[in-house]
């Protein structure tokens, strides 16, 4: 975390719909949607993170994240 300048973290269920964002580094999704009002389903749930570093460097990572209960 001290070497991260900026972060945004975001989660997309498979039709692209955008279900939670932060740009907060201690702020992991909870599984929930809608603003958080109501779980997500059981389903494949696509995340992207942008970091830029302290050198202003930008890195990108994206994967999958299979939600169960």
């Amino acid at each position: 975390a001290n070497c991260v300048k900026s972060l945004t973290f975001a989660v997309f269920d498979r039709w692209g719909n955008k279900i939670y964002q932060t740009k907060k580094y201690n702020d992991p999704w909870d599984g929930k949607a809608n603003g958080g009002n109501e779980m997500a389903q059981i389903d494949t749930y696509v995340y992207l993170i942008n970091v830029k570093d302290v050198k202003k460097v930008k890195h990108s990572y994206r994967g999958i994240v299979n939600l169960v209960k």
